[in-house]
């Protein structure tokens, strides 16, 4: 029988030192990202990392959505080529394809909850047990359907998901941005947050790093609540004519260049 280990999935987008920490700890890394791999992608990639107790009592601790922990008996090369293939999905009724940041653990569980068995079983593959420890600690051991074969079976390339499902991770998604949002602003900015994240949506301005532009051009010009959003604002964003990079940077090169003398 194969000894069972212990592995994690870390997102460097979050915890950017992880490559230093691996060496230090003296944990074998490998980027999920297909090769070659430029460090600029490198440092937003995805890391399937070997653990060790080192390792955890490392990561434990810590409050942010870094990825999660599983066991298996599966080489590291196996594990690798399976996680890789849950990068890409496909929304089943649209033929939408999507890289999906399962690894983020908010979105895990709402993905895991939302697939029926045998496409559960598929999606897990060599994965035995899942544990994360943000936001609350959470973990599951998960019987096979159907055992796993490296090369036995035809595993679903991209890996399908319904629009129900989808709908699911992105609700999920825009919950996790509402929050993040929220914590960037400093203050009691729940209501905020959702009506500022709902509107941006709506005006096709989906991507967190542009909603985060908005939400730090709000902390900085002291808008706290919805009703104080100016109208030239909204007119700048809300013109789905234009690109949205150009729409978001022309409101921040407008209002910052404003106070310039």
């Amino acid at each position: 029988m194969k000894a069972i280990s212990t592995y994690a999935v870390i997102d460097r987008a979050i915890e950017s030192s992880i490559i230093d920490t691996c060496e230090l700890f003296d944990c074998e890394y490998w980027c999920l990202f297909p090769e070659p791999v430029d460090e600029e992608f490198a440092q937003l990639a995805p890391y399937l990392v070997k653990s060790n107790d080192a390792l955890n009592e490392w990561l434990l601790p810590k409050a942010l959505p870094w990825g999660f922990f599983f066991e298996s008996s599966e080489a590291p090369n196996v594990l690798r080529g399976h996680l890789r293939t849950l990068l890409d999905v496909e929304v089943e009724e649209t033929k939408q394809r999507l890289f999906l940041r399962f690894y983020d653990p908010r979105v895990l569980w709402s993905l895991l909850n939302a697939l029926e068995p045998l496409r559960l079983n598929h999606f897990l593959g060599p994965m035995h047990s899942i544990k994360t420890v943000f936001p609350n600690q959470t973990q599951s051991d998960f019987e096979q359907l159907v055992s796993y074969r490296p090369f036995g079976y035809v595993t679903y390339r991209p890996f399908p998901l319904s629009q129900m499902q989808y709908q699911q991770v992105l609700e999920q998604c825009r919950r996790n941005l509402i929050t993040e949002v929220a914590q960037q602003l400093k203050h009691d900015s729940e209501t905020f947050s959702e009506q500022l994240v709902h509107h941006l949506i709506d005006w096709d301005i989906a991507q967190p790093k542009q909603i985060k532009c908005i939400a730090a051009l709000c902390l900085e010009q002291k808008v706290t609540e919805w009703a104080q959003f100016p109208e030239q604002w909204r007119q700048f964003l809300s013109h789905t004519e234009f690109p949205t990079d150009y729409r978001v940077n022309s409101l921040l090169h407008e209002v910052r260049s404003a106070y310039v003398l």
